[in-house]
């Protein structure tokens, strides 16, 4: 390491922390450029690696976003480092936004770890101060699985604070609903921002994808290679990675972390579900495929409180179709949403019938709770009251068939890459789009079931 001589106390530097001409990165408001020292500061200061390569990189190029960068892409280390934190202080200048970014981010690492409340304030910030567009596509990692890969997510910065999850890869043999989640990160990364803020994950369960990328002939063989952490469709497999979420209108104990039966819960589900917990979106778009060429189509899940009366399915309903439209509009096959007819639906082929608001709404628990399931449902728990949440709307998107363009002829590909696609523009351009928008914060723990009939006084008819 080396040592760096620093402006000595009072004396003042001018940098250029504003300017749009910069990086391409993240851009906040001009008016802050200078910075004084508050104090004497030992002039032989020494440095740690991240400090030294912040320090060089700031003087090689001024670009703020490759600080950022440097201090998202080392957390948790940088969270402890006492130099790297001076530097910090050093370039960016008290009480602006830059400073407020880096140190958030040295204290909590990149934005998918934030918790909800500091998404909102970078929102907040962002608008009040008229921050330049961000292209996003910023990465943190949620754990380590037991085959040593990284969980991704990637956040990307809407025009509201308006949350929306998407999650591909729940079943590492649904290999086309990966690639729809990774061609919309393409299009997000190169695109305009979208409505939502969003943050993606393209691969729940990486060692199982990576176990049917390593079988592509066995895709839509009916083993389903890769879909269970252990074992095949035809022989002896773990639980289903989607049948592993808590009790309906319960919370994810992180004391527990045990499903509704009782299981433990594979390490994955716990990173998604301590995701959800901080992030608190108000919508989730779950991608998947299937095999059942009928069943391929865009479905929500009927929201309730708690208790699992129905909150009422119009708009859920509406917002599955408008995507289902969209999709088929551009080239994906969507035959279950029966698009077209009088019996058109956004509901998924093996749910129980949609009752009214007010109603009980049966659920298919026999196996598990699934995400659309425990997400749809409004989660109020005397035990983990911090954890409590409204409804979330969930959106399945149930690709037809497994098969990516690769794992075709070469006669193919084109129109499968077209399909893959198609998918990902109604996810960018509905999902994430102002329809069907949330309404505002509800309370989780009110009923929805009707007032029980008022009790009659004895002697009236």
């Amino acid at each position: 390491m080396r040592t760096q001589t620093l402006p000595a106390a009072g004396e003042t530097t001018t940098t250029s922390f504003f300017s749009k001409k910069n990086s391409g990165h993240f851009f906040t408001p001009a008016g802050h450029s200078f910075f004084k020292p508050s104090g004497a500061l030992s002039p032989d200061l020494q440095l740690s690696p991240l400090s030294d390569q912040a320090d060089a990189s700031w003087t090689a190029s001024k670009d703020k976003g490759k600080i950022f960068d440097i201090l998202r892409s080392n957390f948790p280390v940088t969270k402890s480092d006492a130099d790297l934190r001076q530097c910090i202080e050093r370039l960016f200048a008290q009480g602006t936004d830059d400073r407020w970014l880096a140190s958030t981010i040295l204290d909590n690492g990149p934005e998918p770890l934030w918790p909800g409340n500091l998404l909102a304030q970078r929102q907040q910030l962002a608008q009040q101060h008229q921050w330049g567009d961000e292209p996003g596509h910023i990465q943190g990692t949620l754990g380590t699985t037991a085959g040593g890969r990284s969980v991704d997510s990637f956040f990307f910065p809407g025009k509201t604070d308006n949350r929306a999850l998407i999650v591909g890869g729940f079943h590492g043999s649904e290999l086309s609903g990966i690639a729809v989640t990774e061609i919309l990160l393409e299009k997000l990364r190169t695109g305009p921002r979208p409505f939502y803020t969003v943050i993606i994950v393209p691969r729940l369960f990486p060692d199982n994808a990576a176990v049917a990328e390593g079988k592509p002939k066995q895709i839509e063989t009916g083993e389903n290679v890769g879909r269970y952490t252990k074992g095949t469709e035809s022989t002896d497999h773990s639980t289903d990675p989607n049948r592993e979420m808590p009790k309906l209108g319960k919370a994810y104990d992180p004391a527990v972390k045990k499903d509704a039966k009782d299981r433990p819960m594979e390490p994955e589900e716990v990173m998604l579900l301590e995701l959800i917990d901080r992030y608190r979106p108000t919508r989730i778009a779950a991608i998947h495929s299937t095999h059942t060429l009928n069943d391929a189509g865009i479905y929500a899940d009927p929201r309730t409180d708690s208790s699992g009366f129905a909150l009422g399915y119009d708009t859920d309903k509406a917002l599955a179709l408008e995507m289902a439209k969209k999709a088929n509009e551009k080239g994906a096959n969507v035959p279950g949403n029966k698009l077209g007819t009088k019996n058109e639906t956004g509901l998924y082929p093996l749910d129980k019938p949609i009752v009214d608001a007010g109603k009980k709404q049966e659920r298919a628990t026999s196996t598990g709770i699934s995400l659309g399931g425990w997400g749809s449902t409004a989660v109020c728990d005397p035990k983990l009251p911090a954890s409590n949440r409204p409804a979330m709307r969930v959106i399945t998107v149930e690709v037809q068939q497994a098969y990516r363009p690769q794992d075709l002829d070469a006669s193919k590909q084109a129109v499968r890459q077209a399909e893959l696609e198609a998918h990902a523009q109604a996810l960018r351009e509905i999902f994430l789009g102002d329809v069907q928008t949330e309404a505002g914060s509800q309370d989780p723990c009110v009923s929805a079931a009707p007032p029980p009939p008022p009790v009659k006084k004895p002697g009236t008819k």
